[in-house]
């Protein structure tokens, strides 16, 4: 599968998923590492859906999942599979295959020393694995016993020298039993990282199998732990009576399995002996005799027998939570605590998950409590009536609080329709005509997972796998017969493609904005809660004290004493929380920063500003700012054009540029870094407009201004302005360094017919160029295309200001102050996406040969742009157009060096601020081999 067809899928897949799920909420971004690939370990409630969710949360990561070798043996299933770089793993007993397809022992051995080989190689390549320890998915509240193959690919890769590679956990909590429900949502939580050390290298490559097992054993139990701390999960009973009788100083549980055979000889019954002291516990199950020698057996059976020790131990042997399962008891849990928040407050999921969490655990500790037995068999038969009425918790409280369901529904309508009266009006016609036309879809997909996503033991967990495939699959057909039929119908082909984008668009309206279902089901419950007034009043009065009750055992058994309470302004608590927590990361980050603002402050930079007078000029008192760093000596001067969203805040390179004899003038361009604000300290443009342009052309003002200053050995400015003074300094060649779209613009003003002082630059560096989009195709050609097609250079293609991973990912290890580098995403205008396509076309059609010694630094981690499509686009600078990978150094045509990078050390977008300092170091020795080579005679 080519790239391009794989990363069109994987779009596909990503954009099938943000319409399955009403709202994908991700914590923990920031324990993703920052300086090398990963092991992500998740648990696995819902078949191939938790891949694509992972896939879909975390775009800027290459991620290739580990899959049972059965699932590629289905067509569809394998498509999909291999776009996501899947690699087959060969189970002992895959229930995916009929028995005589069961890889013999020799073959399962060689599938999998195949499949840690490639897990290895792509970890080194910088691809993160992901993987679910489990081995299996499954539609319970727990977490089934870890394989071992997780912690033996982290230690088998740095037993052989290669990168320490930390194993993630990741928690996948839906809302609905494995995700079923359609517009359900999905919390992705991702924990601490999982190191490993030297001690458990030396272990594993002792030699000694007690001491690998041992290793072993303790990440896996180290894994599962972790994932215990990101999901809601059943308890497991055999740690709970382990800290029971540990606190009671009772006797250690023993576990004896023990097998009867029955009256049929293909069946046999297995039981579990517990015995704690001189209590003794049992669990059993009849089987059938192959599969006697299941692990996953014995491990339900001990639960069972723990369970039953836990309850009677306790003394809650006799209590209703003691006869329910553990899915009963979990969702009374999560009953509670919808009841225990203030109704008009809107938490997020991972609040929801903390408070399970938290209300589930203080429940195991208190079985034996009657105030606890009291609120669980009161909340039981609150249920019950719910589900008799055939309504919700959330329609009593909202007629608790004078809100009747309907009214509510048709206000929040009459607001939006105030708010985005077009959209409204456009949006409700074509959600009831795609909910009409994508009927058949919905029923093939509701039954497709009914009779195909249901195992004999009634597991689901693979059953909203089965519906999305079921209803692409059924998308795929419906499409276009329905065009065809509309041709054949209206005796026009021309009607056939916007028959299929009509129906896309009014599918994609009815899953986001089901008008006729939420509708008619606040219609219905509002007519529940007025036939049934007398019911419902009861239930309310009912929830209130129930709520009082509920509150009172939370605030009893809070974990801490400043959570007590926390019903009473959960905004608040959690503000504390979230300080309590930046302030601790930000500890922690400090100790690792390369760049911080003291240091930016203390590089001694001498900044003056450059007047402006362009009609192109936003605002009056906008000017351009160049900072510079001179050393006693040094004969030449390079002159700094950062990226979009970039400034110079490098000063971890800087004293390597000075040594090496080059005196370094940092240009911001107009409304870019530091020029965001005016000589007296006015912001000239809005944070999220810095660095728009329309035309490139408009910044060849200030970089002319620049140049004839460094050409001028006049003595220094008097005064804040560049144009009050010279250099101080005969400058003998002058480089223009630029990053990113700072490429663009430097190309464009280097070339014939560029700027007027083009004459005046020697050569050029150029680091990771915005030679191209890094985008779909169908993508670019709305970018390329915006401005052409009549849209106004000012209207936005994308709003930004949400939070730019790229820049929080930087922001770990370079300290800079926001006004240097944003952490939220700028706005793209399509004014923009015009000029930097004018420039992209000007490369192609060979009008940007620079005549110049010209170096070019790439690499493959690079997360904004891609570096094979940059190094063919560059190409076109060569004066005969052929690359310059294999061009000396010493080349006064174009020379082209890629950053290596892997798992350990990774390079980034910008190579002189990776989070690798190896990755830094070596695209520096390039550059300084390449000025060396031209400008200091070193070669000749």
């Amino acid at each position: 599968m080519s790239a391009i067809t794989r990363m069109a899928v994987k779009g596909m897949l990503r954009t099938v998923i943000r319409i399955y799920f009403d709202k994908i909420e991700l914590r923990g971004f920031r324990n993703l590492p920052v300086n090398s690939a990963a092991i992500f370990a998740g648990n696995h409630p819902s078949g191939l859906v938790d891949p694509m969710v992972i896939m879909t949360v975390l775009p800027d990561h290459e991620l290739s999942s580990v899959a049972k070798h059965s699932l590629f043996q289905t067509p569809i299933v394998s498509f999909f599979l291999n776009a996501m770089r899947a690699v087959p793993v060969a189970k002992t007993h895959d229930p995916g295959l009929p028995q005589e397809q069961q890889p013999t022992r020799e073959k399962r051995k060689a599938m999998n020393a195949e499949m840690f080989a490639t897990v290895e190689s792509r970890l080194a390549e910088g691809v993160n694995i992901v993987i679910f320890p489990e081995g299996t998915c499954h539609s319970t509240f727990e977490i089934k016993e870890l394989k071992s193959g997780t912690a033996r690919m982290a230690l088998g890769m740095a037993a052989a020298g290669g990168a320490r590679v930390p194993i993630v956990p990741i928690g996948l909590s839906y809302s609905s039993m494995s995700g079923l429900e359609f517009r359900s949502n999905v919390l992705v939580d991702i924990g601490r990282p999982i190191e490993i050390t030297d001690e458990m290298v030396a272990l594993y490559n002792s030699g000694d199998a007690n001491s690998v097992h041992e290793v072993v054993d303790d990440i896996t139990t180290r894994i599962e732990t972790h994932l215990r701390h990101v999901t809601i999960n059943s308890p497991n009973w055999c740690d709970q009576l382990k800290w029971l009788v540990a606190s009671r100083r009772l006797s250690s549980p023993v576990y004896r399995l023990v097998t009867q055979p029955q009256a049929d000889p293909q069946l046999v019954e297995t039981q579990c002996l517990l015995k704690v002291g001189d209590s003794e516990f049992t669990s059993k199950t009849t089987i059938s005799r192959a599969l006697t020698a299941s692990d996953a057996l014995d491990r339900k059976l001990k639960q069972e027998a723990a369970r039953r020790a836990y309850f009677s131990l306790s003394g809650a042997a006799d209590t209703e939570a003691c006869h329910d399962t553990d899915w009963t008891l979990i969702d009374t849990i999560r009953l509670a605590r919808r009841i225990y928040k203030p109704t008009d407050v809107e938490l997020t999921l991972a609040q929801y998950a903390a408070l399970t969490r938290s209300f589930l655990a203080a429940s195991i500790q208190r079985l034996n409590d009657p105030h606890f037995q009291k609120i669980y068999h009161e909340l039981k038969l609150y249920d019950t009536e719910l589900r008799s009425l055939g309504i919700t918790d959330q329609y009593v409280a909202m007629h608790g609080v004078g809100t009747d369901p309907l009214n509510k529904r048709l206000r929040n309508l009459r607001s939006m329709a105030r708010r985005d009266l077009l959209k409204s009006v456009i949006m409700a016609p074509l959600s009831l005509f795609g909910t009409l036309t994508h009927a058949p879809v919905a029923v093939v997909a509701m039954l497709g997972g009914r009779y195909a996503g249901i195992d004999a033991q009634g597991d689901t967990s693979v059953q909203a796998t089965v519906r999305i495939i079921s209803g692409f699959v059924s998308l795929v057909l419906l499409y276009p017969t329905a065009a065809f039929a509309t041709a054949w119908a209206t005796e026009s082909p021309a009607v056939a493609l916007p028959t299929m984008a009509l129906l896309a668009v009014s599918g994609y309206a009815a899953a986001t904005r089901p008008v006729l279902s939420d509708t008619l089901e606040s219609i219905s419950g509002s007519l529940k809660l007025l036939t049934k007034k007398g019911t419902v009043d009861r239930l309310r009065v009912q929830r209130a004290r129930m709520q009082t009750e509920i509150r009172s055992f939370a605030d009893a058994n809070a974990p801490s004493a400043d959570l007590r309470g926390w019903w009473r302004d959960p905004d608040g608590h959690q503000q504390i929380i979230k300080e309590t927590m930046q302030q601790l990361r930000s500890d922690e980050r400090k100790e690792r920063l390369v760049v911080t603002p003291e240091s930016i402050a203390g590089a001694g930079l001498m900044t003056h500003y450059i007047p402006l007078r362009s009609d192109s000029k936003r605002h009056p008192k906008e000017t351009a700012v160049l900072s510079s760093k001179q050393w006693p000596g040094n004969k030449n001067a390079l002159v700094w054009i950062p990226g979009r969203n970039d400034s110079f805040f490098h000063t971890h390179v800087l004293d390597r540029f000075l040594r090496a004899g080059f005196d370094v003038h940092a240009l911001d361009l107009r409304r870019c870094g530091r020029a965001q604000f005016s000589v007296d300290g006015e912001r000239v443009v809005d944070e999220l407009l810095a660095h728009d342009s329309y035309d490139f052309h408009e910044y060849f003002e200030e970089i002319d201004a620049t140049l004839k200053w460094l050409k001028t050995p006049t003595d220094l400015p008097d005064s804040k302005f560049l144009n009050h003074g010279g250099c101080g300094k005969a400058y003998e060649n002058i480089v223009m360094y630029s990053h990113s779209t700072g490429g663009l613009v430097s190309a464009l003003y280097g070339a014939d017919r560029g700027g007027a002082w083009r004459g005046a630059i020697d050569g050029y560096v150029f680091n990771s160029p915005f030679w191209t989009w890094n985008v779909a195709m169908y993508e670019r050609v709305i970018l390329e295309n915006a401005s052409n097609l009549g849209v106004p250079p000012d209207i936005a293609m994308v709003t930004g200001g949400n939070p730019s991973a790229y820049s929080h990912k930087m922001y770990e290890t370079y300290g800079f102050p926001n006004e240097l580098k944003n952490l939220k995403e700028l706005t793209v205008t399509a004014g923009w996406c015009r000029a930097v396509s004018q420039v992209q076309t000007m490369l192609r059609d060979g009008k940007l040969k620079l005549q110049k010694p010209t170096i070019v630094l790439t690499t493959h981690a690079d997360e904004i742009l891609d570096a094979d499509d940059v190094n063919r686009a560059g190409a076109h600078m060569s004066k005969d157009g052929r690359r310059g990978r294999s061009a000396p150094v010493w080349s006064s045509d174009l020379v082209q060096r890629e950053i290596l990078t892997d798992g350990r050390e990774m390079s980034a977008h910008d190579v002189l601020a990776a989070p690798s300092p190896a990755r830094v170091d070596e695209a520096m020795t390039h550059i300084e081999k390449w000025m060396t080579a031209h400008f200091n005679d070193f070669y000749h």
